[in-house]
């Protein structure tokens, strides 16, 4: 222990000879050296003042020596301690040391809690460790061979160079150079100030966290640099060597990334557009480099340079320019979609995918979304290359309407489509139209290129106003071959019932939809072209059908509600109750009697107009009347008047012109009719008769399309009929009856909304006119009346029209109109004074207009009170 003041000139103040000594100093040691050793395994622990006058305060030539020092070490010149070769240990608990410290050649230590070194302090070769916690040192030299380096504190004012294997937690350090080897570096936080550059072999960069105001710069080899925190202020620079660079979750990079030369590779994760908008470029390099998005979104697309491979990985790219694929040297390459990622639009920005080298394709090949919608169907994006669906997803907005309408489009320049994508179409507000042209085009091929024919196809229906749009591969005009168009008319298809071996042209069947109610419906290729507009039809969607099918089915079940008078009252002669045998007083005056019938029909009714709707169904129902009063004149005439109430029910399927075919079978009608009327008949002498009838209906109509429309209605009917008879005797037990009948019919129905336009009924008015014959006996045993009947009728449907709107704009007619013959036979039975039973069967065709066929049936009762 030295506790004194020892001070020489010329030559060391404490000078140790041997090996194996140790110094404990607490005094002051001043001389040319202030402490000399220079025998093996010496030792110094210094809390005084060690001064050295003509070179370092300390100088251990031997090997293996320990230096502990929390005092005050100066010398005069460079260094303020040199050691020898061997495993020599130095550590800084504080103090100062003025002058750099060399640890000599050998397996050196260096380890500082605190303190100031004001030098180098280097450890030359062999495999040193050199540990920071505290403290400041000037400068770090490792040397040769694979040294050790961890810091959590303190500060390297200058340069560390020469490390090979780098632990960083905190402190700082002014720029760092770890030069030759495989050197790692693993920063989790502290600063450097400037650089931090590897030196040749393969090496490793991680930073977690920290700050580096400087570049990060590999050099030829092998290397990766791993960013998953911190703040690069500067460059992340790689250079020659097939390189890795990871930046995964967080982190700053404030400067450019350039992977440099060769066939380097990037992966970008976890990372969202705010981190990636700091870099000013993202670099390939030459050679063959491939980029990897992991679960990252970025804009800024045209930062991102010489990449010969991009991949997306639940990933997002903004397109808010050019992405270039490739290098001078390779000239193109490709992007790859998987199932989570996208491609997004910007409003007003035509980007691209295109070759660094002109004449190149590109290769896009997407198994997620590219999403082009937003800009009001004005957004386009151009593949200078190949596109290839791997079901993946292209979005576009359209405005369904006719041709040439606005549309968002993808443009594949000078290379090919093929694969399968779904196009998904979202309307932007337009209410349909029928396609007399090319369509709407959604995916332009241009500069030669050829699409396959299942390239694309709808995930739906894609529907608005009344119409379905159809997705077509091809167009009309020469040049459109291989386009892809959105068109709500095909070409026109041979009647069915015509020619049942024609077919149109042969559709490539895939699924298709952009609303939300699933169905299926062919795409249709481009061989042969679709036919001009005159040989176009419409695709109408499957409700327009049955909604045309409304009011004249209305009109049909309250017509067969109404009926005729001998339908509903049996025979007039069963209202004449004196006419019994007079065994009674005849009923006359208030409520002198009742009746009640069930009727039914089995029908097929046909109509045309735009989409030629179809009724296949049966009609039933009930009524109830009651004769309110009743009277007898002189002559031998009588008068009735009465109420009804009634219920009918028609149920059935609808067909008609749906999805560009006729007699589609759309959909079906369930068509509630709940009436109330008024009659009064005056039966002459003789048993003419004159009948007036008005009623009126409340309906309640239920529709369902086979696309999945379940929607409801309701509205009423009014029905005045005025209808007379006037028999003629042929002999004791026959008569002929010719008949006559008038029909006015008013229905109106409410409007209703089904998720993809606003519909209103417009329907017309209708007049019927009846004409026919009634061949009817009368015969009586043993106080009953049997009046078998024979009957045939000219039914005449005026023409009319109904119209549905849609949206306030297209509309689509039903025209009405026919005439049909009804053949039929009944009977009536007065069986005693007071019930009488009647009924009747018919069969109806029609001779000109509508199809029409029918089967219908009644069966009532009369009784009088």
């Amino acid at each position: 222990m030295c506790t004194g003041v020892v001070s020489a000139t010329g030559t060391p103040a404490l000078q140790l000879t041997g090996d194996g000594n140790s110094v404990d100093s607490l005094g002051i040691l001043t001389g040319s050296a202030g402490l000399a050793a220079t025998g093996n395994g010496n030792s110094l622990t210094n809390s005084g003042r060690i001064t050295g006058t003509a070179g370092p305060g300390v100088v251990m030539t031997g090997g293996d020596t320990t230096i502990v020092n929390s005092g005050l070490i100066s010398g005069n010149g460079a260094l303020g301690v040199q050691t020898g070769a061997g495993a020599d240990s130095f550590t800084m608990n504080g103090g100062v040391v003025t002058g750099g410290i060399d640890q000599g050649a050998g397996i050196d230590r260096f380890q500082i809690t605190g303190g100031t070194v004001n030098g180098a302090v280097s450890q030359g070769s062999g495999t040193d460790d050199f540990r920071m916690t505290g403290g400041t040192i000037t400068s770090l030299q490792q040397g040769d061979n694979r040294d050790t380096f961890f810091m959590s504190g303190g500060r390297i004012i200058g340069a560390f160079e020469d490390g090979d294997v780098a632990t960083m937690t905190g402190g700082t350090i002014g720029r760092v150079d770890m030069k030759l080897d495989n050197n790692i570096f693993d920063m989790s936080g502290g600063t450097i100030q400037g650089n931090l550059v590897t030196g040749f072999g393969n090496d490793a960069i991680t930073v977690s966290n920290g700050f580096i105001g400087g570049n990060i710069s590999v050099s030829g080899g092998t290397d990766s640099v791993t960013i998953t925190g911190g703040r690069i202020v500067g460059d992340v620079r790689m250079s020659t060597g097939n390189d890795t660079f990871s930046w995964n979750g967080g982190g700053e990079i404030d400067g450019a990334i350039d992977m440099g030369p060769d066939d380097d590779t990037a992966v970008l994760g976890n990372l969202s557009s705010a981190q990636l908008a700091t870099p000013t470029i993202i670099s390939g390099g030459t050679g063959i480099d491939t980029l990897t998005f992991q679960n990252a979104q970025t804009a800024g697309i045209s930062r991102y340079t010489q990449w010969e491979a991009v991949a997306l990985r639940s990933s997002t790219l903004t397109m808010d320019g050019d992405l270039v694929l490739g290098d001078a040297g390779t000239g193109t390459g490709t992007l790859d979609l998987d199932a989570g990622s996208r491609l997004l639009a910007v409003p007003g920005i035509a980007a691209g995918i295109v070759p660094a080298a002109a004449g190149q394709r590109v290769t896009v090949t997407n198994a997620g979304t590219l999403d082009l919608t937003g800009g009001q169907g004005k957004n386009r994006l151009t593949i200078a290359g190949d596109y290839v669906g791997r079901a993946g997803v292209l979005k576009v907005d359209s405005v369904l309407a006719a041709d040439d309408a606005p549309s968002d489009r993808l443009i594949v320049a000078g290379g090919s489509i093929s694969g399968n994508s779904t196009l998904a179409v979202t309307n932007l507000g337009g209410a349909g139209a029928a396609s007399q042209h090319n369509g709407i085009m959604v995916v332009e091929a241009t500069g030669g290129t050829v699409s396959s024919n299942g390239a694309f196809a709808l995930p739906g229906t894609l529907r608005a106003g009344p119409y379905e749009y159809f997705l077509y591969k091809g167009g009309v005009t020469a040049g459109s071959e291989n386009n892809w168009y959105l068109r709500s008319t095909v070409p026109a298809v041979p009647d069915p019932a015509e020619d049942p071996q024609a077919a149109a042209t042969a559709p490539v069947a895939a699924p298709v939809v952009a609303a939300a109610v699933p169905g299926e419906t062919p795409v249709l290729t481009a061989a042969p072209l679709p036919a001009p507009a005159a040989e176009s039809v419409p695709i109408y969607r499957e409700e327009v059908p049955v909604y045309g099918a409304v009011a004249a089915t209305s009109r049909q079940l309250a017509l067969f509600t109404l009926g005729t008078f001998h339908d509903r009252q049996g025979e007039q002669r069963l209202t004449d109750d004196a006419r019994d045998g007079g065994a009674a007083a005849p009923a006359y005056g208030w409520l002198p009697g009742s009746w009640a019938r069930v009727f039914g029909e089995r029908t097929d009714r046909r109509y045309g107009g735009d989409t030629q709707t179809a009724f296949d169904g049966s009609i039933g129902g009930v009524q109830v009347g009651q004769d309110i009063y009743a009277r007898r004149h002189a002559d031998g005439s009588r008068d009735r008047l009465g109420l009804f109430l009634g219920y009918a029910n028609a149920d059935g399927d609808v067909h008609g012109l749906a999805l560009g075919t006729p007699r589609t079978r759309a959909g079906t009608l369930d068509l509630d009719g709940y009436s109330a009327g008024a009659y009064w008949t005056h039966i002459g002498e003789s048993q003419w008769y004159t009948d007036a009838v008005a009623m009126a209906t409340h309906l309640d109509a239920h529709l369902r399309s086979h696309e999945g429309m379940d929607e409801r209605t309701q509205g009423t009917a009014t029905t005045l009929s005025l209808e007379t008879g006037y028999p003629l005797r042929i002999n004791e037990h026959w008569t002929l009856e010719p008949q006559a009948q008038a029909i006015a019919q008013f229905v109106s129905l409410d409007g209703l909304d089904d998720d993809i336009a606003r519909v209103t009924f417009r329907n017309g008015d209708a007049y019927t006119a009846r004409v026919g014959a009634r061949l009817a006996g009368d015969y009586g045993r043993g106080g009953q009346r049997w009046m078998p009947y024979l009957r045939v009728n000219l039914w005449r449907e005026f023409a009319g029209h109904d119209r549905t709107v849609y949206d306030g704009a297209d509309s689509v007619t039903t025209a009405y109109g026919s005439t049909a013959l009804q053949f039929g036979a009944g009977v009536a039975a007065h069986l005693t004074r007071a019930v009488s039973v009647y009924a009747a069967a018919d069969y109806m065709k029609d001779v000109g207009g509508d199809y029409r066929r029918g089967l219908m049936g009644s069966v009532g009762v009369r009784v009088r009170w």
